[in-house]
């Protein structure tokens, strides 16, 4: 498999270990929330959560990541006319690659590192994570990975079809997802920060206030039909 490295823009990789995240705006006693907002993948239980997403200077930790992830995941598989194109993976599957890793450097000779029992194979199958797709039925898979003792998230892409691996900002996530082109210059950080805070904001509060899951969340599926012909030989059954 080739490995490319694309750093576009504004979002290549900073080393930012030396700069304090700014996660608790609200003081204890004003920060919790009346209703935790279920968001499957991730519950948020007080207002710092989304103040953390909404203000730029502020890091994302892996539940946000997942969140956001989460729900690219569902616009590939419920908006594509079922011919989904990608789907994404949660945070710890980068964990999961590790310990595959290390598998296989250690491994006995003619010995297999990925068996069946293994969890990347439910992530494969679509078993993995919410709202999974298997990956056969894909083009790409976008996989969010924190650069160790940094604050940075990246973005690895693999394209299934070409055997390859590219890296990118995780910013430009939602970019690549829709098909749009990566803003070279002038990335609007602030932007992009208080809109991922507003839509979930507004997106738990509605979810709490209809009691809605994540199963009745889906679109209905479709009824299976029979449909009489005379070209069809009957048979009765007494």
């Amino acid at each position: 498999m080739e490995i490319r490295y694309t750093m576009e823009g504004n979002g290549g990789i900073r080393d930012t270990s030396s700069r304090k995240t700014k996660d608790e705006h609200y003081r204890k006693k004003d920060c919790d929330l009346d209703q935790h907002l279920d968001f499957v993948v991730a519950f948020a239980k007080t207002k710092n959560w989304f103040y953390t997403m909404s203000v730029a200077g502020n890091y994302w930790n892996d539940e946000h990541m997942d969140v956001i992830f989460y729900h690219l995941r569902k616009k590939s598989k419920f908006q594509s006319n079922g011919n989904p194109k990608y789907t994404t993976a949660m945070c710890h599957f980068k964990s999961l690659m590790d310990e595959i890793y290390h598998t296989y450097k250690a491994q006995v000779p003619g010995q297999n590192a990925l068996t069946q029992e293994n969890s990347i194979c439910s992530h494969i199958k679509g078993f993995g994570t919410p709202t999974g797709i298997p990956w056969d039925q894909i083009d790409d898979v976008y996989i969010s990975v924190n650069c160790k003792e940094e604050f940075h998230w990246v973005l690895a892409v693999i394209q299934l079809k070409d055997r390859d691996c590219v890296l990118y900002s995780a910013a430009y996530a939602e970019y690549l997802t829709d098909g749009q082109p990566i803003p070279l210059a002038n990335f609007e950080a602030n932007l992009h920060h208080s809109r991922y805070g507003a839509l979930l904001w507004n997106y738990g509060n509605q979810k709490a206030s209809f009691d809605s899951d994540s199963d009745n969340e889906d679109p209905p599926k479709p009824r299976n039909t029979f449909v009489d012909s005379d070209d069809i030989e009957k048979i009765n059954i007494d």
